[in-house]
């Protein structure tokens, strides 16, 4: 007799289909329910594994044994006669071959992506390969320790709970920009896949990232469901997973957790007093953090969402006086409109000095409470800024760098600010390190480009705002900063093309007086003194009812050709804004004025020399 007529008679074949069928069925019923319920994917593994470790153990109870009418019985040795060895003995042993060979290869699957490849192709180091080059990029490889949040799945019964997924997104966003060494992709840049269908390894690839985490959130009452999962971008492997079901009062003790789990799976260094630092971070009131989290998630920086997160954040303040992140975060909020929201003419300079006096005492207040509190940091430096307090400000940027080491838009802030300083190297260096953090954040590639401008790098800034183009092509103000480049490289044709573009997207009856000023002088250095008119004209029709800064107005007299006249107001500009440190809304223009971004040759004069000098941080 045949081994396999052995195995027929003895219904081996028979029972090794059914187990097939069966656990194909359990795994498939396995996977959705995780999916639907959220749950760990170590419940897939140990049921696999089960799958895998039982059926050698069902091959030989279907050899030995036998159903019959008189119940379970051994069977025959006629098979021991015929072959004249002990074939169980043999077919156990076949099997636990077999059985060991399936668990080491789904150990090496499982584990195979932390070991080094040293030949084949690599699908996501293609993809990355793609991605940069649509950017103008040479990123071959995904960045060394670095990771894309996802923004989080809002899974909240109730729809007006949304901004719960948002505002936890951002919170533990911040959280791993404290981590030495942990490149981590900005808020910004990742929204973009909020609503797209696309696979991991296709994200990674074009974010130039080793790993993603992505989750979702729910919120109800006062109880949180959060699932997150960090995930191998170039194998789409599930590298760890965790369901949290809280209480709102812990959820910084969930992005404690979170950050301690990203930095163990990249070795780095992250303590117990970190984590205690996070977990104290929160506060006893649920409705505090409520709308903490909901101010978080909105566009605080416009002025759009600015009075509506500034109303949650006194409520949340007022819910828990000691309340130290909503305190910080009032106060970068207050600090941050200080330059962005324009104020109608009456009573300007009051309403300025009010501002920052809160944002101040806020800063301060915060500060007292925790010295660690970055956005107070921010929020001092950017007050300072604007009052031209260079030591101050720079204090406040390097003690807030030292908190979150990789938070692009403080990288931004203080390459913007040591420009303005004449520090450009060290500019450069700064804007540099945020586009290698976050290298398809249009953004940051334009920060980088206007970084290059204000040293005089025409072509290099040039590159780099052509970067922010593509990244970004529906982007008015990158097509500006374009056409700045190639006023200052000569070549006016494409200046002339690029500044229609960058006025179709902008909005011109809602751009800032700083930004029309922009156009216009771009576009009279461009020799299109007919248009650069017209801007201006806007710019006199809003200064009716606007207050317009002194250096908004100096831009716009100089792009009407009236150097003698902007001179005379860049001359007050050094006496009243510099000396007596009065905050004005024509900030940023004065200091493109000072850089002479657009390589105005009048500006090289001997008298506007001198002037330009003087409208520079003072160290």
């Amino acid at each position: 007799m045949s081994v396999w007529s052995e195995l027929r008679r003895r219904k081996v074949i028979r029972v090794a289909v059914g187990y097939v069928i069966g656990a194909w069925v359990l795994l498939q019923l396995t996977d959705v329910l995780a999916s639907l319920l959220d749950l760990p994917d170590l419940i897939g593994r140990v049921v696999v594994l089960i799958v895998i470790v039982s059926f050698p153990v069902v091959m030989m109870f279907a050899w030995v044994f036998d159903i019959t009418a008189d119940g379970v019985v051994r069977d025959s040795k006629g098979a021991e006669r015929q072959f004249g060895v002990k074939i169980d003995y043999i077919l156990l042993a076949a099997l636990l071959l077999l059985t060991g060979w399936f668990l080491y290869r789904y150990w090496l699957h499982e584990n195979g992506p932390n070991e080094p490849v040293t030949s084949g192709p690599d699908e996501s180091a293609t993809t990355t390969i793609t991605a940069a080059e649509q950017v103008g990029n040479s990123i071959s490889v995904p960045a060394e320790n670095s990771v894309a949040i996802l923004p989080f799945e809002n899974l909240s019964p109730d729809p007006d709970n949304a901004y719960f997924a948002a505002g936890l997104h951002e919170e533990v966003l911040h959280q791993l920009t404290r981590i030495q060494d942990l490149k981590v992709t900005s808020r910004k840049t990742v929204l973009q896949y909020a609503s797209k269908d696309v696979g991991i390894p296709q994200i990674a690839g074009e974010l130039g990232v080793g790993t993603v985490m992505a989750g979702s959130a729910r919120f109800s009452g006062n109880d949180v469901r959060i699932q997150a999962q960090l995930i191998d971008g170039g194998t789409d492997e599930h590298l760890w997973a965790e369901v949290y079901q809280r209480e709102l009062t812990d959820i910084f003790s969930i992005q404690a957790d979170i950050a301690e789990r990203i930095a163990a799976q990249f070795k780095l260094q992250f303590l117990p007093e970190d984590r205690q630092y996070i977990e104290s971070q929160t506060s006893k009131s649920p409705q505090a953090l409520s709308n903490y989290l909901h101010a978080l998630s909105l566009n605080w920086g416009g002025p759009r969402d600015k009075d509506r997160a500034l109303a949650l954040l006194d409520e949340a303040i007022a819910q828990d006086p000691e309340f130290t992140v909503a305190i910080a975060l009032r106060a970068l909020v207050h600090a941050t409109s200080l330059n962005n929201t324009a104020e109608s003419r009456d009573n300007w300079r009051a309403r300025k000095l009010q501002i920052e006096q809160i944002a101040r005492s806020d800063a301060e207040r915060a500060l007292e409470l925790d010295d660690r509190q970055g956005k107070a940091y921010v929020a001092l430096a950017r007050i300072n800024q604007y009052r031209w307090k260079g030591a101050e400000a720079r204090q406040a940027y390097e003690m807030g760098l030292r908190i979150t080491p990789n938070d692009v838009d403080l990288l931004r802030g203080f390459a913007w600010y040591n420009s303005v300083a004449r520090n450009h190297e060290y500019a450069i260096e700064l804007a540099e390190r945020a586009v290698a953090i976050d290298p398809v954040n249009a953004a940051a590639h334009a920060e980088l480009g206007q970084r290059l401008t204000f040293a005089g790098k025409w072509d290099a800034a040039y590159a780099s705002h052509s970067t922010a183009v593509s990244l970004e092509p529906d982007n008015g103000i990158y097509h500006l900063r374009v056409a700045n480049n190639e006023i200052a490289r000569g070549n006016l044709a494409h200046a002339l093309s690029e500044l229609q573009t960058a006025e179709a997207l902008i909005e011109l009856p809602n751009a800032s007086p700083g930004l029309l000023a922009e156009l216009a002088y771009a576009y009279s250095l461009a020799g299109n003194k007919a248009d650069a008119r017209r801007v201006v004209g806007i710019i006199d029709s809003e200064s009716l009812t606007k207050h317009v800064g002194v250096g908004e107005r100096a831009m716009a007299l100089l792009a009407l050709g009236q150097y003698p006249e902007a001179l005379v107001l860049l001359q007050e500009a050094v006496v009243e804004i510099i000396n007596n440190g009065i905050i004005d809304g024509g900030f940023k223009s004065l200091a493109q004025i000072s850089a002479n971004t657009l390589a105005d040759p009048e500006l090289e004069q001997a008298e506007f020399l001198n002037t330009r000098a003087q409208l520079m941080f003072s160290e």
